[in-house]
């Protein structure tokens, strides 16, 4: 509980709309997954302490932030223009531009976007930089992660159980964050 405060206040310090989610996504996993194992006491902590902290840690300048989610807020209509433009140049090119996104910066910059360095999107940038092998080698890897940490969930191990339940939470909150950037090249270094 203690160590998700903490996340969440560096979280915070991003100005991350995208990090902010995932990091309620990745406690509500938690939560969730250990709900039947964890006792009743731990449960109430952890809830009453991460609405604490999303209610009085929130700084004025974030909120302001969160208050500007619209499609007229030029950080979300680049990024719709980014992926519509990322996936066109995927369908031309299948087996990639190459690793590094640098080449998907070239290629957006010769689409006329100009100011991001990659496509906010983490399918989409590893599907644009390596083609349809990366995909598939991240694919088959990120199974192989929930797969196991499934398994170490499921054991009897209660230390095993609850790190098993961590890295899944960590799992869904990183997916859910590359969803709208690309954790992977991020300047963000609180939030990794």
């Amino acid at each position: 509980t203690i160590l998700m405060i903490v996340g969440f206040i560096g979280m915070l310090f991003t100005f991350s709309r995208g990090g902010y989610l995932a990091f309620l996504l990745m406690v509500a996993v938690f939560g969730i997954l250990n709900f039947s194992k964890s006792k009743l006491s731990r449960w109430i902590l952890l809830i009453l302490c991460a609405l604490t902290a999303c209610f009085i840690l929130i700084p004025n300048p974030f909120m302001d932030r969160l208050s500007t989610i619209s499609f007229d807020d030029l950080s979300i209509s680049l990024r719709f223009t980014s992926w519509r433009v990322t996936w066109h140049a995927i369908k031309e090119q299948p087996i990639g531009y190459g690793i590094g996104s640098f080449n998907v910066m070239e290629m957006l910059r010769n689409n006329g976007i100009y100011n991001i360095p990659h496509c906010h999107n983490v399918i989409l940038e590893l599907f644009a930089e390596g083609g349809i092998v990366t995909i598939l080698i991240y694919t088959i890897m990120f199974f192989q992660v929930f797969i196991a940490n499934i398994k170490l969930h499921r054991s009897n191990n209660p230390d095993g159980s609850m790190l098993g339940a961590t890295l899944l939470a960590i799992a869904c909150g990183f997916m859910l964050f590359g969803m709208a950037d690309f954790p992977m090249s991020t300047p963000k270094a609180i939030l990794t």
